[in-house]
């Protein structure tokens, strides 16, 4: 490593474990007082295995896998469906039978997950005290206290924590200056709020009060929780680890020839997407959350990773910019199958029995000359001319990359969340929000799900 590396990261970690802990001014005007704080009633006793986010840019914290087998999906049946048209972006979080639903245009709601029946509904929340800006919510979290959520009005970042049972706001921190990037829960029963500047807030899930505050010094191009570490990832070629108690740094590693752009994180490591300084080229890269060490790194890939991956134990999923998904195996070290699709796809969700990838067609933009992997162009062969959008939908085998279940249709397909009773997405940016029945079968919980 040589010296100029060597004293930035000296300076780093002083000027990190230096900075003031309230970097930024944080008010709570429409909750309760500092002085005034109390927990809030709690909502469920456990969110349970089931529990599931999306945003509305769909950057999952954590790699995206649902602890269970999913049999009998429907994708040609609709166990309901609800009216989004005018709502803009969509956020999703479910839980305990409820699924919570935030927009870009100021609604928030909380739906039935078995019937999709309003349990309560702010449609064009108020907007704040300061300004008569829209809110636009674009951050959703669940805990067993609190729905908390990301939201920016008149170019102020808030956060903003409310009563999962009535919707009731509980409390409300306005942060300046603060461009709001992802929350996370954290098992110490914390959520974290984290900008793009490198601002960390954490704040109780159960009060919602303000713990603590940090700053790194990067701009962030991911973070993701591992057990007790924060795992931050930066524009100049930095991975920090951070603990989740007191947000101090630990350990900080710089990558000298690759630039990380994406990241995940599984039970035991730190997965990354990394651009190769040297060559165009995309590779891999898995590391220790506590030490930052490595633990398996990729040769060089021939074709560059398009979408975040997800993961079941020791193999990765991917899409590549080709729409090919495939399997890398970190054990072997090596790609062990693929399975082609017919346009630009990603691995949406990986489950015990699935790998679910979906590929949305469209017949404007697809190129005149040439497919996705560069051969002669021809439509899919399940695409219907006259529809503008047609998406493919399959779940493949984790082990072989067979296909378990296949479905197409016309139309625009924006995966969301599972719940217990079956698959929700969006038909589209203006379209509704729709469960699809499937039997989710939770293991050690006494088979099928309620």
């Amino acid at each position: 490593m040589r010296p100029t590396q060597l004293a930035w990261i000296a300076a780093a970690a002083v000027l990190v474990a230096g900075l003031p802990a309230a970097s930024c001014r944080d008010t709570a005007e429409d909750g309760a007082r500092p002085a005034e704080v109390k927990q809030f009633a709690r909502w469920c006793e456990d969110l349970g295995a089931l529990a599931t986010v999306c945003s509305a840019e769909y950057k999952p914290s954590n790699n995206w896998y649902l602890p269970a087998r999913v049999e009998n999906l429907r994708l040609d049946q609709t166990l309901w469906a609800r009216d989004l048209q005018q709502f803009g972006q969509v956020s999703l979080v479910a839980g305990n039978r409820t699924v919570f639903v935030a927009s870009s245009t100021g609604y928030l709601s909380a739906l039935d997950a078995a019937t999709g029946e309003t349990r309560w509904e702010k449609e064009k929340e108020s907007p704040t005290e300061r300004g008569g800006g829209q809110p636009q919510f674009h951050e959703l979290a669940l805990t067993e206290y609190s729905l908390v959520a990301g939201l920016d009005v008149d170019q102020r970042s808030e956060v903003r924590f409310y009563s999962p049972v009535n919707g009731e706001l509980q409390r409300r921190h306005q942060l300046y200056p603060f461009e709001l990037h992802t929350l996370l829960p954290t098992a110490n029963g914390e959520v974290l709020a984290i900008a793009q500047s490198g601002d960390i807030r954490a704040f109780d899930a159960a009060t919602g009060e303000l713990l603590r505050s940090e700053k790194q010094l990067t701009m962030l191009a991911g973070a993701v929780v591992a057990d007790d570490r924060l795992l931050f990832c930066g524009r100049e070629r930095a991975v920090f680890s951070l603990g989740v108690a007191d947000l101090r740094l630990r350990n900080l590693r710089m990558l000298r020839d690759l630039v990380p752009w994406m990241a995940y994180a599984d039970e035991n490591t730190l997965n990354l997407v990394c651009q190769m300084t040297a060559e165009d080229k995309h590779m891999l890269l898995g590391v220790a959350p506590d030490t930052l060490e490595t633990v398996w790194q990729s040769e060089p890939l021939e074709v560059k990773v398009g979408m975040l991956p997800a993961s079941i134990g020791p193999r990765m999923y991917y899409s590549d910019t080709e729409g090919t998904v495939r399997c890398y195996d970190t054990r072997k070290n090596a790609l062990t199958w693929s399975h082609r699709m017919f346009c630009a796809s990603h691995v949406f969700f990986t489950c015990e029995n699935g790998v679910i990838a979906i590929a949305n067609f469209s017949a404007q933009r697809a190129p005149a000359g040439e497919g996705a992997s560069g051969s002669p162009h021809t439509a899919p062969p399940w695409y219907e001319p006259g529809h503008p959008l047609y998406y493919e939908f399959v779940m493949l085998d984790p082990d072989d990359g067979s296909v378990v279940y296949e479905h197409h249709a016309p139309g625009q397909f924006l995966a969301r969340a599972f719940t217990e009773y079956g698959l929700i997405e969006r038909e589209g940016v203006d379209g509704p929000l729709v469960c699809h029945p499937a039997d989710v079968i939770v293991s050690g919980a006494g088979g099928e799900t309620p």
